[in-house]
C-alpha cells in the first residue's frame, strides 16, 4: 500500500489498485522488461514476451473495432482505443482527468491519454533486438536475434540525416536503400563470434576485433549499402 506518491488533494485515500501508482501498472515498463530479458535470459525469451504483448494488442484492437462499428461516435478507434477491452473486464483506466463513470479517470492501468511514455515499448525493437546506438559519432549495430527468426528487417531508419533500411540475421546484417549525405559517417557492426572468427564485408574478408567480454566480433566501415557477415 502506497500512502505517499499522490498529489496533495488525495493523500493516499484511494483504495489499493484503484490508482496507477498504488497497485496499478503502466505499459512503458515493458520496454525495460524486454531489454532486461535480452541481457539476462537471451533474445528468444524477450521475443516470446514481445509476442505475448502482440497477442494482447490484437485482443484490444478487436474489441475497439467491434465497439466502434456498433457506436462510431464512441471513438474507440482513437483516443479511447483501450477502453472497450477493459470495460469488458471491469477494469478502470487512469487518464484525462475524467471520472470513473467514463471508464477513464482514477484507475488501475496507465495506457492512453497523458501516458505518452507508453510508446517507449516500441523502441525495444531497434534498441534491443537490432542493437542500435551511436558511439563517438559512429552508428553501432549489435543485433540480438531470436532463435525463432531467420531474419528481421526495419525500414526507413534515420541516423544523422541519413535514411536506411536494415536487415539482421543470425550471422550478419545488411544495410540497404541508403538515402542522404553519408560523407564522413561510419558504422560499427558487432556480431556474435569467437576469437579467430572472420568478418566479410560484401564478401571480402575485412580486419575485425574480438571482445571476449561480450563475445562480439566487430568491424567498422563507411556508412553505405553493404552486407557484413561473420564466419
Amino acid at each position: 500500500k502506497n500512502y505517499e506518491h499522490y498529489y496533495w488533494d488525495w493523500n493516499g485515500n484511494v483504495a489499493y489498485a484503484d490508482q496507477l501508482q498504488d497497485g496499478g501498472a503502466t505499459m512503458y515498463v515493458s520496454y525495460y522488461d524486454i531489454l532486461s530479458r535480452i541481457q539476462t535470459r537471451g533474445a528468444s525469451d524477450a521475443f516470446g514476451r514481445l509476442k505475448e504483448i502482440q497477442t494482447w494488442y490484437e485482443k484490444v484492437s478487436a474489441a475497439a473495432k467491434q465497439e466502434n462499428e456498433e457506436d462510431p461516435a464512441g471513438g474507440y478507434d482513437g483516443k479511447n482505443f483501450y477502453l472497450a477491452y477493459y470495460s469488458e473486464l471491469g477494469i478502470n483506466l487512469q487518464g484525462n482527468g475524467q471520472t470513473a463513470d467514463d471508464g477513464v479517470g482514477a484507475g488501475t492501468l496507465g495506457l492512453a491519454y497523458e501516458f505518452l511514455e507508453s510508446s517507449l515499448l516500441y523502441a525495444a525493437v531497434p534498441y534491443g533486438f537490432f542493437g542500435l546506438s551511436a558511439q563517438n559519432g559512429t552508428l553501432r549495430i549489435a543485433p540480438e536475434m531470436p532463435d525463432t527468426l531467420s531474419w528481421w528487417k526495419m525500414e526507413n531508419l534515420l541516423y544523422r540525416g541519413v535514411h536506411y533500411d536494415l536487415t539482421i540475421a543470425e550471422d550478419g546484417v545488411q544495410i540497404d536503400y541508403v538515402r542522404g549525405d553519408t560523407d564522413g559517417l561510419q558504422v560499427t557492426v558487432a556480431l556474435d563470434g569467437k576469437a579467430g572468427s572472420k568478418v566479410y564485408v560484401n564478401g571480402k574478408e575485412t580486419d575485425s576485433t574480438f571482445d571476449a567480454a561480450t563475445g562480439k566480433v566487430s568491424v567498422t566501415v563507411p556508412l553505405k549499402a553493404c552486407t557484413v557477415q561473420v564466419k
